[in-house]
Formats: C-alpha cells, sequence, structure tokens
C-alpha cells in the first residue's frame, strides 16, 4: 500500500473493515488482487463518488484509449479494458524524433559534444537516472558500472543526466564518488524537453540504461543500448529485459564481455530487437497526434451521424 507506514495499522483495518461491508468494492483492485494507492486520496475520491475499480488508466469507464504500442494493448485487453476502446496510436512525445533525426548530421552532432566539453576522439557513454532518491543499492550500481566502462574503455566519457526531481544531495554524492574522472564527466539536473534528450542521445556512442524511458528514444533514434540489473533495488528493475531492446547484462561478467566486445568492435546488431520493441511499446511513428486526432473525430462523425439518423 503506497504511502503507508506502521502509524497507519488502524487506518488499514479500518479501510479493510469498510471493504468487506461493501463486498470488496472499496479498495482497489486488479484481477483480485489489491493495487497500490494513497489512503487519504482514496477516501476522498470515494465520498466524492469515484468508482472505478482501480487508478490505474483505462480503468475508469472511459470511452476511448489510446496507447502506444500493440504490446501495451494486449496487456490491457489480459487485464481486463474492452479491446474495442483501445487504439495504438504511437508516443505523441515523441512525434518530434523524426524531424531531430533528420537535421542532426556528424557535424551538429560534434558542436553538441564540444558545448557538452565532450572530446570528438573520445567514446561517451550517457546514463538517464530516473529515482528521484536514490538507495546505497542504487547508488553503489551506477557507480559499479561507470567503473567497469572506465576501466575497461580508454578515455571514455560519461554523462550522468539526472531526473528534475532528484533530490540535490544525489547528483553531489555521484560527482564526489567520480571525481577520479576529472574532465570526463558531466552531470546534468536540469530537464531540457526531450529534443535536448534526443539531441543527448545521438551525440552518445552508447546509451546505458536500468529504468529510465529516455530508452524509447533511443530505441526510435536506433541507438545502442547497455541496459544493467546488478542488483535488485526493487524499481523497475527488469524493464530493459521486457523491452529486449538492448544488450542486457545481470552480472558483472556480462558487463565486462559486453565492453570486450565494445573494444574490439564486435557489439552485436540490435536493429532487429529495436524494430520489435518499437512494435511492442513505442510505435515508430512522427503522426501519434494525429493517430489520436483521428479518435477524437471519428467519435464526433459518429455522434453527427446518430443525429441526422434520428
Amino acid at each position: 500500500y503506497r504511502g503507508w507506514d506502521s502509524s497507519n495499522s488502524l487506518l488499514h483495518k479500518v479501510l479493510l473493515s469498510i471493504d468487506a461491508l461493501l463486498g470488496g468494492r472499496f479498495l482497489p483492485r486488479l484481477l483480485g488482487q489489491m493495487t497500490q494507492f494513497y489512503p487519504k486520496q482514496l477516501v476522498v475520491d470515494r465520498l466524492m463518488g469515484y468508482r472505478a475499480q482501480n487508478f490505474l488508466q483505462g480503468f475508469s469507464k472511459v470511452d476511448y484509449f489510446t496507447v502506444s504500442g500493440h504490446k501495451i494493448k494486449d496487456n490491457c485487453r489480459v487485464l481486463g479494458i474492452d479491446e474495442g476502446k483501445i487504439t495504438v496510436t504511437g508516443n505523441p512525445n515523441y512525434d518530434t524524433l523524426s524531424h531531430v533525426r533528420k537535421t542532426i548530421d556528424t557535424i551538429e552532432r560534434e558542436r553538441f559534444r564540444e558545448n557538452l566539453g565532450i572530446k570528438n576522439n573520445s567514446m561517451l557513454f550517457s546514463f538517464f537516472l530516473s529515482p528521484s532518491s536514490f538507495s546505497e543499492a542504487q547508488r553503489t550500481e551506477v557507480l559499479r558500472v561507470v567503473e567497469e566502462i572506465d576501466a575497461a574503455i580508454a578515455d571514455a566519457c560519461f554523462v550522468l543526466k539526472f531526473h528534475p526531481k532528484t533530490r540535490k544531495e544525489d547528483p553531489v554524492a555521484f560527482k564526489s564518488n567520480l571525481e577520479s574522472l576529472v574532465d570526463r564527466l558531466l552531470i546534468e539536473t536540469v530537464f531540457l524537453l526531450d529534443e535536448h534528450n534526443a539531441h543527448l542521445v545521438l551525440a552518445s556512442d552508447y546509451v546505458v540504461q536500468k529504468q529510465s524511458t529516455v530508452g524509447f528514444i533511443a530505441m526510435l533514434l536506433g541507438k545502442n543500448i547497455i541496459s544493467y540489473n546488478l542488483q535488485d533495488t526493487d524499481y523497475e528493475d527488469d524493464m530493459y529485459k521486457v523491452l529486449d531492446a538492448s544488450v542486457h547484462v545481470e552480472s558483472i561478467d556480462e558487463l565486462r564481455a559486453v565492453l570486450r566486445d565494445i573494444r574490439n568492435g564486435d557489439f552485436v546488431d540490435l536493429k532487429g530487437k529495436r524494430r520489435d520493441a518499437c512494435y511492442k511499446f513505442c510505435l515508430d511513428t512522427c503522426e501519434a497526434n494525429k493517430n489520436i486526432s483521428k479518435v477524437v473525430q471519428r467519435h464526433f462523425d459518429s455522434q453527427s451521424r446518430a443525429v441526422k439518423v434520428t
């Protein structure tokens, strides 16, 4: 139960009792299992008449539900959302990526790297780090991956791009732990929109990921991804294993083998995996907004025809 601690045990019992009295219709559920919620918000929502079976997208009696990929549609159908309501459109946030891809040439890429302070003859590994706060396990895991890359790839450069909501002390701690990299490390903490992230992805030789959705940008832009799950952090650890669009490592030995391949010029071709992952999770299209508009237009067209028939 998200947001609960030991002081809420009485509230927990009260909510369970209310749920029992109402025949299991008070607490949010999915496939018979209770889902995460905030107790106070739940009570307010129920008192105000909000009766969705849970707080996941698509379960609030919507008529139209758009998703970014075909596998997501399949998942929603299995979970109980009417398939007729679901349309695969792609992700409207990424419609501009095709423009970025077409306009960024080698000169622009070199200029972008130069502005970041990255030497053009250095190999750049960019980490997009999504946690808003880092546990010791999370910090240790990232540091270990950086250290392994640094040991294997001569003069490797690193960008650590933090989520804008990350607490201020975490980037400072990372910088302190990696001070031996000196001018080969850049820490970014400000969100400069997805277009900047796209430029950084294109400027990088490899995108290194654990959970961040920036991996979708890398997939769409055809950039190689190294993903890792070296420690159980209880934070979307298997995201990139599920996406299957990267070279995924789950041990130091596997990471070292990948780095040897990079050093020897034998990095695996991921084009097929990226294509399949885009189809499943984030369509490679620059018309997601247009596709969503078509769903809206079809609604009004059907309403207009109904009025004429009446």
